[in-house]
């Protein structure tokens, strides 16, 4: 039996360790550096994981087996590089692969190399030829840091004076540090917007069942663009035909593109993507089990997580089962989150339908330590059951000025 180390803290490292402690296959599940609000699934490892030298330590001493990456950060950061060095199984990408996320402007361009269908793009380090630009095109537009920003480095101004002061408070105010010191301006695109992720190892791909989140703060999709305000899975209104494209046109082109450019992939291939009327289309790539997708897909998963996870490392990927059931989460933020989030609130009522995203425990209370504090669910027979029980299970929590959408799992067709 494997003992196993998931790096991270929040709702998603909480629900993959969640999963993992169901393993028949896993002995131990730590979680570095973890939180007390997953201790009942996994032992919390409080060390600096910022440090791949003190994870590389902290893995021997815990006679590790196996980890796993939750974070982009630490990809990009090279820790999966240092784990294969020092000869301990990790399930991420390399930091040179991890490019796909940690660079829009490099995965865009990739993208175009590969002829893999995506929205029509500039990249820009220069304000002034930015702003040229926005007299040359179409409103709406998506302009995007081009860098690591949690989620929240993509706006949609609706008009030219808009993307001016977006492109101004990114390129010259330095929004997003350093992440926005080079922009991506690209055409909007109308569609159906659904997370596929996808289990790789080299060429080998092993789908996950398509999930739905909600990246707007406010109800009716109004507001800054967060790390996601809830999630659901399965998606209805996405076919299984909708997916065969979505691997025939995105995920094995990829998968053959960074092998041919001698970064080959190994890890969670998340691909944000668009059905349009012209097709499948990527909006971006993540390196990494999505945020908040993956609490509603670990809820949802029913086969052995690990077992799964070694036969795509072994080529040989073996069928995932699924729950029947809906299962939804609803993201209970805090206050003024994502801009300037005001922590230290007290949290009462928890319960063992949450995932903990951002709290911290002391003196027999949780708190509120993060900009997203937890991922309440409920799971139904329909997606309505589903959504009816996670509010019910929201209504039971208090925290002062807690903020959450009202609308998570109500669907309106887009094309």
């Amino acid at each position: 039996m494997a003992n196993i180390l998931v790096l991270g803290s929040g709702g998603r490292e909480h629900a993959l360790c969640y999963r993992l402690s169901k393993s028949a296959s896993v002995k131990n599940v730590f979680c570095a550096p973890g939180s007390y609000g997953m201790k009942d699934v996994a032992q919390p490892v409080p060390i600096d994981i910022m440090d791949n030298d003190i994870i590389i330590k902290a893995a021997k001493y815990l006679d590790i087996d196996f980890v796993l990456v939750g974070p982009e950060t630490l990809l990009d950061n090279g820790v999966t590089d240092a784990l294969k060095q020092a000869g301990i199984s990790v399930f991420g990408p390399t930091k040179e692969a991890s490019k796909l996320e940690a660079s829009k402007s490099y995965s865009k361009d990739f993208m175009k190399r590969h002829n893999i269908p995506t929205a029509a793009y500039e990249t820009f380090t220069d304000f002034e030829a930015a702003k040229e630009y926005l007299t040359k095109t179409s409103y709406p537009l998506v302009i995007k840091a081009s860098g690591l920003a949690a989620g929240k480095g993509v706006v949609i101004p609706e008009t030219y004076e808009e993307a001016l002061q977006d492109i101004h408070e990114m390129l010259v105010d330095k929004r997003f540090g350093e992440s926005s010191s080079e922009i991506i301006i690209e055409d909007f695109m109308d569609g159906e917007e659904f997370s596929l992720l996808v289990l790789c190892h080299n060429e080998t791909a092993l789908p996950l069942q398509v999930s739905q989140d909600y990246k707007r703060a406010y109800d009716k999709d109004e507001g800054e663009n967060t790390g996601g305000m809830g999630a659901y899975t399965p998606v209805d209104h996405i076919s299984q035909d909708d997916v065969s494209e979505s691997m025939n046109t995105v995920v094995y082109p990829t998968l053959k593109g960074m092998m041919d450019e001698g970064n080959p992939f190994v890890g969670v291939l998340f691909c944000g993507l668009m059905k349009t009327r012209e097709g499948i289309k990527v909006i971006e790539y993540n390196v990494r089990f999505g945020d908040p997708e993956t609490e509603a897909l670990m809820l949802a998963f029913e086969s052995d997580l690990y077992e799964i996870i070694l036969s795509v490392m072994n080529d040989d990927p073996k069928p995932i089962e699924w729950s029947k059931d809906y299962h939804l989460g609803v993201v209970m933020s805090a206050p003024n989150y994502p801009a300037e989030p005001r922590l230290g609130e007290i949290i009462e009522g928890l319960h063992d339908k949450a995932f903990h995203m951002g709290t911290h425990y002391k003196d027999d209370a949780f708190y509120v330590s993060g900009g997203r504090v937890l991922f309440v669910h409920g799971s139904g027979k329909t997606l309505e059951d589903a959504r009816q029980k996670a509010y019910e299970s929201v209504s039971k929590i208090e925290s002062k000025d807690i903020h959450y959408r009202k609308d998570i799992g109500h669907y309106e067709p887009k094309i």
